[in-house]
């Protein structure tokens, strides 16, 4: 089997279709994890000595999307938040107010919000980029109930946090 041969399987797996219609065409997603799957085969047999070279190495795949948008209707929001405990809700407010992701909301200090010019500021996000977000009216009603103090009314730099320790 050679570089080609395995070129002209991923190409043709790209084309395929999942049924004889041909209203379903295989996902790239799938050939991707086929091709993986071949490739660990080829892998193997190279270290037990069976072939010299893995074919499938310089083969071009195809890309991949597997951008998904979520977003919850107002019942099952409501719902969310009916079934988390009192500590909790303002964290689920926040993350479905904001968008922020988990350790975005963990790692959220007071010195990050700003109430009078409205902005939430993410100092580490995703790939360590500093964004702006606005602080709507809802969010600023959740955040202002939050509990600032802890423990034995020491203050928390975390906005989140162990009610205990005030650590995130």
């Amino acid at each position: 089997i050679t570089k080609g041969d395995v070129q002209r399987w991923v190409d043709e797996r790209r084309q395929a279709w999942k049924d004889k219609n041909k209203t379903v065409r295989i996902q790239p997603a799938t050939v991707v994890t086929e091709f993986v799957t071949l490739s660990a085969i080829f892998r193997e047999a190279k270290k037990r000595g069976y072939i010299h070279e893995n074919p499938c190495r310089g083969i071009t795949l195809p890309r991949v999307n597997n951008k998904i948008t979520r977003c919850l209707s107002r019942t099952q929001e409501k719902d969310l938040l009916n079934a988390c405990s009192d500590q909790l809700r303002p964290i689920v407010q926040t993350a479905l107010l904001t968008g922020l992701r988990k350790g975005e909301l963990l790692d959220l200090k007071w010195g990050d919000l700003d109430f009078v010019q409205k902005v939430l500021t993410v100092i580490h996000g995703k790939g360590e980029k500093m964004r702006h977000i606005p602080i709507i009216p809802e969010l600023e009603v959740v955040l202002q109930d939050v509990p600032r103090h802890v423990g034995k009314g020491e203050p928390s730099p975390y906005v989140f946090n162990n009610p205990e320790t005030g650590s995130r």
